[in-house]
């Protein structure tokens, strides 16, 4: 996975690059910046674990029914209904 976000990178740097091409960096780079990203990597999947911890029950929409959906305000307009119907 690291040498994803690795690809991600030479791809923004070099946008006409081949797999070929990218394999050879990629075999080149220094375990050192291999390394980092790996790093890069783990703080990836732990802000994702987090993330999905995290969020406020007040953001969850309730689902006891659809009265309980906030609706948009009417800004008003010239807009007017059209019944549905069906084509024969």
């Amino acid at each position: 996975m690291s040498k994803s976000l690795c690809r991600t990178d030479w791809c923004g740097e070099h946008p006409g690059g081949s797999n070929a091409q990218f394999e050879m960096h990629w075999k080149k780079l220094d375990a050192s910046v291999k390394q980092s990203y790996a790093d890069k990597l783990a703080l990836v999947k732990i802000a994702r674990s987090s993330a999905t911890l995290s969020v406020p029950r007040a953001l969850i929409l309730p689902v006891s029914g659809p009265s309980d959906v906030p609706t948009l305000p009417d800004v008003g307009g010239d807009s007017e209904m059209v019944e549905p119907h069906t084509i024969a």
